[in-house]
């Protein structure tokens, strides 16, 4: 109401922990006071936090969209981004990006073409060659993130099994679950060869099309995964392979074996 006050045209997006409120071409994310389970927002200062993770795990892959975290300040009546007086909540400041620049919504449209995949492509590999590498000296990473892989892999099976009332789905489920018992130890042996080459890094973690945008011509990621180290420290053909394999979901497998490829 502030913003409208102000003149601006305000749009609001929500998520299961945020919202995104957009005024003009700026953007602020402030996080909901939630736990989950797998985050903690409960307090004003865990917010204010989790804004700081948030700004320094995704400017390396899109400076030009994350500009700072602020205070929102003054009265509840009449709040101010950046204002003065008693913090009221904390927010990620961004620069705003049009709807439409998403890849989701380009691929959908016929918009996505195959020098965005080879761009995509060169960009992820740069991120990549200059992320910090697990198990390196001075680098903090979560330990064991090899059988980290693993585990979540087991516990997602898992979970997904109450869930299933299909008796198709099961079965399929049931097949899938015997197959990765059957190559835990062959997963577990190229996982460690692959740490110790230095292959899992901090990497984006989220990488679906959605956390994809086409500005300038060029790709941008954001949208990093920032709560859970566990989900950012790991083999980069994995951040590689979300990508593809949502480039298949959307039904465009030729461009998902390019990105490989490339």
């Amino acid at each position: 109401r502030a913003l409208r006050a102000a003149g601006h045209r305000v749009q609001r997006f929500e998520t299961h922990v945020s919202w995104i409120v957009v005024a003009g071409d700026e953007a602020w994310k402030l996080k909901k006071a939630v736990r989950p389970g797998f985050l903690d927002f409960g307090t004003l200062a865990r917010r204010r936090r989790a804004c700081e993770a948030e700004l320094r795990v995704n400017r390396p892959f899109a400076p030009q969209l994350y500009l700072g975290v602020v205070p929102i300040a003054g009265l509840p009546q009449c709040p101010v981004a950046g204002g003065e007086g008693p913090v009221l909540e904390w927010a990620l400041h961004m620069r705003a990006f049009p709807q439409q620049a998403r890849w989701d919504r380009l691929v959908h449209r016929g918009g996505l073409r195959r020098d965005h995949i080879d761009a995509l492509a060169c960009r992820l590999a740069g991120l990549h060659a200059q992320a910090p590498v697990a198990g390196a000296a001075g680098v903090r990473a979560p330990v064991d993130p090899v059988g980290h892989a693993q585990r979540q892999q087991r516990a997602t099976l898992e979970a997904l099994a109450p869930l299933l009332r299909d008796a198709d789905d099961r079965a399929r489920l049931a097949r899938l679950a015997q197959r990765m018992r059957a190559r835990a130890p062959w997963c577990a042996a190229a996982g460690a060869e692959r740490f110790a080459a230095g292959r899992y890094r901090e990497c984006h973690g989220d990488l679906h099309l959605a956390n994809l945008l086409l500005l300038d011509g060029q790709p941008v990621l954001f949208d990093a995964i920032e709560f859970d180290p566990g989900l950012r420290w790991i083999d980069t053909i994995a951040d590689l392979a979300f990508a593809s394999m949502d480039l298949v979901r959307h039904g465009r497998a030729d461009l998902g074996r390019r990105l490989v490829d490339a």
